[in-house]
């Protein structure tokens, strides 16, 4: 499995992109696009003609790209496909990155797992909020204390068993602190792994953590639906019950950087002021054990 090079995860780009493609396809019922669905119709979803129609493109060319034939997309036309199907931005870059059309900023190529120092400097000036820097599958690398007091990252010296998925999967203590949105967040968390590791720069730990959850039944799932996701949190609020200070209500922001692209900033910061009290005294601890410890510990 080459990450930069013409296989992604044991398929071929041009398979890749073809398979994706037939599995939206098939997923989009004919109403959601405007068109009448016929009683004894035998194509799940919609048809290729139906597709190649909305796109604007030859009906047999567009099968030939889900047949992943020697094709060659513009972005434009991989666009209007995106716009027929009503995939999202990650989505359309995903479909770019396995047609070979988006390539790393110049000196990016080579991704390391190295975090700017003016980038930690800001980590250790935020308070009030959960930073945290992690790579683009997850692996936290550097956080702030308070980030350290909610999700225990310092209870791990391995990278790969500090990774977001691997936690999700393994870690018993995350996965209930996660709750009833550990299934949704474990498939976000898969798609922006298959989202990663398209890419030309995947993370270097990308093949690691495949390899570590890849015999998981929900990861399974989310990898066997072709998820594909760019952030980990929308707009809604997240709820999480923590051990030491109970229910937590706080709003999650993800977000690169132009000083390293291969990085993600991760932000939680209170949607309450009964939150951010809480936050005050978690920060004061800081500290990993707060994660598993009762509110005593942190008081």
């Amino acid at each position: 499995m080459e990450p930069s090079g013409g296989r992604v995860f044991g398929e071929t780009r041009r398979e890749a992109l073809g398979h994706f493609l037939r599995e939206r396809r098939e997923a989009l019922a004919p109403e959601q696009v405007g068109i009448s669905s016929q009683r004894g119709r035998r194509t799940p979803g919609l048809r290729r003609e139906e597709v190649a129609f909305l796109a604007d493109i030859g009906v047999k060319w567009y099968a030939r790209l889900e047949a992943g034939d020697q094709v060659h997309p513009s972005a434009a036309t991989l666009s209007g496909i995106a716009a027929a199907l009503h995939l999202s931005n990650a989505e359309l870059d995903y479909m770019l990155e396995l047609a070979g059309l988006r390539h790393p900023a110049i000196g990016a190529r080579e991704t390391t797992l190295s975090v700017p120092q003016p980038l930690v400097a800001l980590l250790d000036n935020v308070r009030g909020i959960a930073a945290t820097i992690c790579d683009r599958i997850l692996t936290p690398l550097v956080w702030n204390p308070l980030a350290d007091a909610i999700y225990g990252f310092s209870r791990f010296d391995s990278l790969v068993e500090r990774n977001g998925i691997v936690r999700a999967l393994f870690d018993p203590v995350f996965m209930e602190f996660l709750g009833p949105d550990r299934e949704e967040l474990t498939f976000r968390a898969v798609g922006m792994l298959r989202l990663n590791y398209s890419s030309p720069s995947p993370s270097p730990l990308a093949n690691e953590v495949y390899e570590r959850v890849k015999d998981q039944p929900l990861f399974e799932r989310a990898w066997n639906g072709r998820v594909i996701a760019s952030e980990l949190t929308g707009e809604e609020i997240t709820v999480r019950h923590h051990a030491a200070a109970g229910r937590l209500d706080m709003y999650g922001i993800d977000f690169g950087t132009a000083m390293k692209t291969d990085l993600l900033v991760r932000l939680m910061t209170p949607a309450n002021e009964e939150t951010a009290q809480k936050f005050e005294r978690l920060e004061r601890k800081g500290c990993g054990d707060a994660f598993e410890k009762g509110l005593s510990r942190v008081g």
